[in-house]
């Protein structure tokens, strides 16, 4: 099977190589801490709303947010939040209380705090906070055989974990842009012609539909009638005209010739001369693919050395880094070439 087994799960990060630290997590409510990474609404001395920031200690964010509303005196859906969360932990994120400040302040509840921001015109909505931020404390760290870890080890494996998950981000951001760039040389492939007829050659134009550009694909139907004559039936009668123009101004040298519903597309022959142009032409636009790839591959060991220097990796894992990225580089570069050697034959068939 194709791919390593974070690909196939559709995953970016699955395993480690790494040792573990055993351990238990949220055996107690203040192992688990999460801050909401919020943007403060504007404030003003004269806003309607309280804005408050919260945090809660074992509370379920909505549980909560009743038991405020009603000391408030006000019905739950006039305080807004921009996220949920579970209770058995310590959290913290802004809300926004359509209720006077001086009543806000004066509220107390079990297992929280409640610090008064200020005033604001605005209220938020789910989402409107920018991530989270984790503070976990594992517990019980052991190895594979159930042998305690002193702390000190244990950070070492979290670290060594952490720079695996740092090293694999650059590395598939790498491998996306990469692919990216091979996509991208495949369709400006199909817009050199071969001397066969091959529906991927009209891909690329778009026709006017009802003043929308509009793929070709989706107003007709494209097939081969024969090896030198592509067929394409419109949906619409209106649209002949305008899909024989787009074809015409495509600067594929394609000549439409139309026949009631039916618009034939004949691919004259190939001379020599023109093969050797567009096989030129190929090859230009594969030294640019290939230049893309590395280039690529230059970001991303320099983001390698960046991270050595702040040293967030050690030496070994920058270069270990860096020989997986020119193995991904490898592989882009003979994907490029393949491509170009299937599209050289395809010039050259007659």
């Amino acid at each position: 099977m194709d791919g390593s087994l974070e690909e196939r799960l559709g995953l970016s990060e699955w395993t480690s190589d790494n040792d573990g630290i055993g351990g238990v997590l949220k055996s107690r409510v203040e192992d688990f801490r999460v801050e909401e990474i919020s943007k403060i609404p504007a404030l003003d001395p004269k806003g309607r709303f309280t804005v408050a920031r919260i945090t809660m200690v074992n509370w379920e964010t909505n549980r909560f947010l009743k038991r405020l509303s009603k000391a408030c005196g006000i019905s739950r859906n006039r305080i807004f939040s921009s996220g949920m969360k579970d209770k058995r932990a310590v959290t913290t994120q802004i809300v926004v209380i359509d209720s006077p400040l001086y009543k806000v302040e004066k509220i107390k509840i079990p297992d929280s705090t409640i610090e008064i921001i200020g005033r604001t015109h605005q209220k938020i909505g789910m989402s409107d906070h920018d991530g989270n931020s984790f503070t976990i404390t594992v517990r019980g760290c052991c190895d594979s055989n159930g042998v305690p870890l002193d702390g000190k080890e244990a950070m070492k494996r979290v670290n060594q974990i952490r720079e695996d998950i740092m090293i694999t981000e650059i590395k598939n951001d790498a491998k996306e842009r990469m692919k990216k760039s091979t996509m991208a040389l495949n369709q400006n492939l199909t817009k050199i012609r071969t001397g066969r007829a091959n529906t991927s050659l009209l891909d690329q134009i778009t026709v006017d539909y009802y003043g929308s550009e509009t793929a070709l694909s989706q107003v007709s139907n494209i097939s081969i009638e024969d090896s030198r004559t592509l067929k394409i039936t419109p949906w619409e009668k209106d649209m002949i005209q305008p899909i024989e123009k787009a074809i015409m101004n495509s600067n594929l040298g394609l000549n439409p010739v139309s026949a009631g519903m039916i618009i034939r597309v004949p691919l004259p022959p190939l001379t020599e001369e023109r093969r050797k142009d567009m096989i030129r032409v190929v090859r230009q636009e594969g030294e640019q693919s290939r230049v893309a790839v590395r280039n690529i591959r230059r970001d991303a060991i320099n983001d390698l050395k960046e991270m050595l220097k702040d040293k967030m990796i050690g030496e070994d894992e920058e270069r270990k880094g860096e020989e997986e990225i020119q193995e991904i580089t490898d592989k882009y570069v003979g994907e490029i070439d393949q491509i170009l050697i299937t599209k050289e034959k395809e010039l050259m068939i007659v």
